[in-house]
């Protein structure tokens, strides 16, 4: 019998996805892209930049460890967070403990949700954790769907506790069309393929 491990085989274009949802998210391309709709020329008005925003990885297996990587070369400030408070990536800023997550949400400007999904992970982003994000951060998730309480997100972009959010992944795959999520216009939804590309089947 032949065992093998692909473990990391997807971090490279999960990765890149992230930091793609990043860059739609600072460069106004969801506001772009509608008023292209509706042949409006219109600059936008709050665009800003990921060099020296902070970004906060929380868990750094391959797919945390790809993304301090590419976030590191945009000139961003990487702070991570591990079970160990350890990591051997040279592209973190900071290490924490993941008991340092309530702490370290004020401080973020992009919160990347990287943990696999465990009865201890289960619903760690909730309201409670969303109203210690700053108003203008984003929230993007390409961990499990059971990580987000997906009512308290969209109580939270509603309210407008925190700018926007991207999620590759939902607590029910496909995504339920009644779910307010789908309509919210800060929101970026894509169907569980970061991972995809032309050299990785999924």
């Amino acid at each position: 019998v032949l065992v093998s491990n692909s473990a990391g085989v997807h971090a490279i274009p999960i990765a890149e996805h992230v930091l793609a949802y990043m860059l739609i998210f600072a460069r106004g391309f969801l506001s772009s892209l509608e008023n292209q709709k509706k042949r409006l020329w219109q600059r936008g008005t709050d665009l800003t930049e990921l060099y020296e925003k902070t970004v906060l990885i929380v868990g750094m297996g391959n797919i945390g460890s790809e993304v301090a990587r590419r976030a590191h070369a945009f000139g961003c400030r990487v702070v991570a967070l591990t079970r160990s408070g350890k990591t051997n990536s040279r592209f973190v800023h900071e290490i924490h403990k993941a008991s340092a997550l309530g702490r370290l949400l004020p401080k973020a400007d992009f919160v990347i949700s990287c943990l696999p999904g465990t009865l201890e992970t289960h619903h760690i982003f909730d309201y409670g954790a969303f109203r210690l994000m700053k108003p203008t951060a984003y929230f993007i998730n390409i961990g499990r769907g059971s990580l987000v309480h997906e009512k308290d997100l969209g109580a939270a972009l509603d309210k407008k506790l925190i700018a926007g959010a991207a999620l590759d992944v939902a607590e029910i795959e496909p995504l339920p069309a009644s779910s307010p999520l789908w309509t919210m216009p800060n929101v970026i939804i894509t169907p569980h393929h970061s991972g995809s590309s032309e050299y990785r089947a999924m």
